[in-house]
């Protein structure tokens, strides 16, 4: 079976840094031992995608942490981040300092696509909330505690997903508001029951809702609607 034609590597590097961009960042530094083609491939990928779990049989989170601030680091100051990816199942793997330095630097990189699943435990950074570039926000299982302000004016999705959990709901409101081009929202079964009444989303194409008490009338302009009371 030997001797066949490598014909990945002689993709375009545009092409290679792209499929790279859909694989954990581990995943995609370890092609640098490939061949001499892939070994600066990695450093190029416009996107970071860190998962704690890789790391976790080692007992020790500083393995997982000391990772993530080599892939930050090594960022030149105009490249892109344009999706950034992190999941913890410890809440050891993302103390409070470290997290909001990962948010801060791909905010500073213009992410446009952020997805953050974190323990029940771990309070969202204020950070995160406050992106002129930002496209796309998937949150999972974290908590959105003291928030002082929204400013997400190029958001279009929005997704929170089962397990997120906001204090008070008023936070909530503060986070629909503050995504006035909003296209697409997804409210999975939150931590806790929640009655919202002001917002405004005049760009709403698609909304999902659950755990969440919204009147109808917010969702006049809708086209794909789907409540669901539990």
């Amino acid at each position: 079976m030997g001797g066949g034609i490598d014909r990945i590597s002689t993709l375009p590097d545009v092409l290679l840094c792209h499929i790279l961009s859909y694989v954990p960042s581990k995943t995609a530094v370890a092609t640098s031992i490939l061949s001499n083609r892939w070994r600066n491939i990695w450093n190029s990928v416009p996107a970071i995608d860190l998962d704690d779990s890789l790391y976790l049989h080692i007992g020790d989170y500083h393995p997982f942490a000391n990772v993530a601030y080599a892939l930050m680091l090594r960022l030149h100051a105009t490249q892109p981040i344009l999706t950034f990816r992190l999941k913890c199942q410890s809440s050891l793997s993302c103390a409070p300092w470290d997290l909001n330095l990962w948010i801060d630097t791909a905010i500073q990189h213009c992410v446009e696509t952020m997805e953050l699943s974190l323990p029940l435990t771990v309070k969202l950074p204020s950070t995160a909330l406050t992106s002129a570039k930002l496209v796309s926000l998937t949150l999972r299982g974290l908590t959105v505690d003291n928030v002082r302000s929204v400013s997400l004016p190029a958001l279009k999705f929005l997704h929170l997903n089962d397990g997120v959990r906001f204090t008070e709901s008023r936070y909530l409101e503060m986070l629909l508001s503050g995504c006035p081009i909003l296209e697409d929202l997804r409210i999975g079964q939150l931590e806790a029951w929640h009655f919202v009444t002001e917002f405004n989303l005049p760009n709403l194409i698609k909304a999902d809702v659950m755990s969440v008490s919204v009147p109808i009338a917010k969702f006049y302009n809708v086209k794909f609607l789907s409540i669901c009371v539990v």
